[in-house]
């Protein structure tokens, strides 16, 4: 008998040979044998588990637990679900703890994690820490570390205890883009109750990474925090010092200076180098600034191909290794470290361009070798499927794809006879191309990235040399407007968006390759240097995973620091080179 013929039985009261009373009234008529097989607790009662062999129980009053908590664990042993709401969570799965009802517990803590927000993940960890449901406290926490700031902004950040605090604040996984951030929670936790709560001050204090801190914010707003006390002065003291003596923060790290663990991580794969392809593969630690060689290699040597993020999984695509052009795909999972191949596309493709959209990937034009193409295919990772779309209007090969307000857009690239200047866009709900305003420079190598409200178009070759200028989209008023330049002209570079600002990657300066990266802020209209991958590369692709549980192996604390290595207070730790 199925479970919904069961239930319409329950519900009709046919055929019932056993019921749960609840001090606040509630009965409930139930088959013994539904709540006997759904949970042993109800088993061990309704059978002679219990009774010495006596007569079985036909009738369980259960204390503590209200009747509309009953009623759900009830339904749920019926039909496998039932309605659950956030001010109703947390007393079912604590009953249904109780009561030994393991698929509700799950049901619940799986709810309350689709649910975490920045105003009850404290919340919600406390209750898993309280009742030992190790999942879902680990999925808090990690929720808090990664959204510390908003969640101290929020009512439940000022209920912790300073031991908690502490644990918190101190953890490498804290994802704060300025560790002057640390500090604000600090003061903003100590100055909901300063009397009692500045005995913590230097407690907390050790949780700041004051190497990472200006050093006018540390004199101007630290070392002036009206509730210091004595302890955390003579602290504030030995960081001074510190401040002094630590040149070179890169070689010397101590306790206080050592980066985070960024949320975002860059991945770069392959490219040109030295005349050859490679399959090297780095990645890019914006807390360190620091670019670190991956001991994980490609499954080939390539350049010219794509790489490109989904639900971090990085799926490389097409590319070309100095005698063959590819058609395949290989999956990385940076999680676990490991490769699967993918169905491969319908056409060989390098100097491709990707993107993706509603969860598909789409391959555009490119070079199979013996022609360029304007023959376009999108892939669908549930399926394992590539399927062909419209081809473009335009046949281009090293142009560049982004996605924006739902759109495809194409933007440059190379015809086999000009650079092109032109830019197409695709509409999935019309399935073809349009042409929209052209860019205001010829770009073939150009990288197309989506940032905010527009599209960039970075650096590129018109044809007759390799740019360092800049242009971003307007969709609204279908307009190309110039933005400032970059500082090193490339083209066939990487491009990707980390902390905000659109970093550019490696690429040929029209005499090299270089290994020269570089990032826009928007808000400031300025480009700036960042640190220089390892290698000189063009003809690579890059992508960024966000949320990463095992970022530490990728970032400077697992790649520069020897894990028999340990960092504590007062003790300096040499980095070997």
């Amino acid at each position: 008998m199925s479970t919904a013929s069961w239930n319409d039985l329950r519900i009709n009261q046919q055929v019932c040979d056993g019921v749960i009373k609840t001090p606040d009234g509630g009965s409930f008529p139930i088959h013994r044998v539904i709540l006997s097989a759904f949970s042993p607790y109800f088993r061990a009662y309704f059978t002679n588990s219990l009774n010495n062999g006596n007569p079985e129980f036909t009738e369980m009053v259960i204390s503590d637990v209200s009747s509309e908590i009953i009623g759900l664990i009830i339904e749920f042993a019926y039909t496998q679900s039932c309605p659950v709401v956030m001010t109703n969570v947390h007393a079912l799965m604590i009953a249904a703890d109780k009561l030994s009802c393991l698929p509700v517990v799950n049901f619940c803590s799986d709810f309350i994690s689709r649910n975490i927000s920045s105003t009850n993940c404290i919340s919600t960890w406390k209750f898993a820490k309280s009742y030992f449901c190790r999942d879902l406290e680990v999925k808090s926490w990690q929720y808090i570390c990664d959204h510390i700031e908003t969640v101290m902004l929020s009512p439940e950040f000022k209920t912790l205890t300073a031991d908690e605090l502490t644990k918190l604040l101190s953890a490498d996984e804290l994802n704060v883009k300025q560790e002057e951030v640390v500090f604000e929670a600090i003061s903003r936790w100590v100055l909901v109750d300063p009397p009692s709560r500045q005995q913590h001050v230097s407690q907390l204090l050790h949780c700041v990474r004051f190497g990472l801190v200006s050093l006018e914010y540390y004199c101007d707003v630290i070392r002036s925090f009206p509730f210091n006390t004595e302890e955390s002065r003579e602290l504030l003291s030995t960081i001074d010092v510190l401040f002094d003596t630590c040149e070179d923060a890169y070689y010397y790290r101590y306790c206080y200076f050592r980066p985070r663990i960024p949320n975002e991580v860059i991945f770069t794969f392959g490219g040109w180098t030295e005349g050859s392809p490679t399959d090297v593969i780095e990645t890019y630690d914006k807390r360190s600034d620091c670019w670190y060689l991956s001991n994980i290699k490609d499954l080939r040597i390539r350049a010219y191909h794509a790489v490109i993020e989904l639900n971090n999984l990085i799926y490389v695509i097409g590319g070309f290794d100095g005698a063959e052009y590819f058609s395949t795909m290989h999956c990385f999972d940076p999680s676990n470290y490991s490769w699967a191949e993918k169905a491969c596309m319908h056409d060989v493709r390098c100097y491709v361009s990707i993107c993706s959209l509603d969860g598909e990937i789409y391959a555009i034009g490119g070079f199979n070798g013996r022609a360029r193409l304007n023959s376009a295919e999108k892939y669908n990772p549930s399926l394992n499927q590539w399927t062909m779309i419209a081809s473009l209007n335009k046949i281009r090969s090293d142009a560049s794809a982004a996605t924006l307000n739902g759109k495809i857009f194409v933007a440059g690239g190379f015809s086999g006879h000009e650079v092109m200047r032109s830019v197409e866009v695709y509409s999935p709900v019309t399935g073809h191309w349009d042409f929209v305003d052209s860019m205001t420079t010829p770009r073939s190598g150009v990288s197309l990235i989506t940032h905010g409200r527009y599209i960039y178009a970075l650096g590129g070759f018109d044809g007759v040399t390799r740019l360092n200028s800049c242009e971003r989209f307007n969709s609204t008023y279908n307009r190309w407007d110039r933005i400032a330049d970059m500082i090193s002209p490339r083209s066939n570079m990487a491009s990707v968006i980390v902390d905000n600002s659109i970093f550019v990657i490696g690429g040929y300066n029209g005499s090299c390759t270089i290994p020269y990266t570089e990032f826009y802020v928007e808000e400031e209209k300025t480009w700036y240097e960042s640190s220089r991958m390892n290698i000189n590369r063009s003809a690579l692709s890059a992508c960024v995973c966000r949320g990463l549980r095992n970022a530490r192996s990728y970032t400077f604390l697992g790649v520069a620091v020897d894990p028999t290595e340990r960092y504590t207070e007062g003790e300096w730790i040499k980095i070997k080179d």
